[in-house]
């Protein structure tokens, strides 16, 4: 079983530049652990950062968005 791992993502709750989770249209509270998904699970992956992330976000998107989606979700 192979886990999805980010690199710069910290689950530090004083961290201010946690980019926003998206699972499967829904977004998920700072707790989120993406280390929890497997990527046996992962249908797609989007990343958004910089002015991307801020205009399909808005001011939300300001630290980046990571989209996840499912295989067994429908889109």
């Amino acid at each position: 079983m192979f886990l999805v791992s980010c690199s710069n993502y910290t689950s530090n709750e004083n961290d201010e530049k946690k980019p926003i989770i998206i699972l499967n249209k829904k977004v998920q509270n700072e707790k989120f652990d993406i280390n929890s998904i497997s990527t046996d699970d992962i249908k797609s992956v989007n990343v958004y950062k910089d002015k991307a992330a801020i205009e399909k976000f808005g001011n939300k998107g300001v630290n980046g968005v990571i989209e996840i989606y499912l295989k067994d979700y429908k889109l």
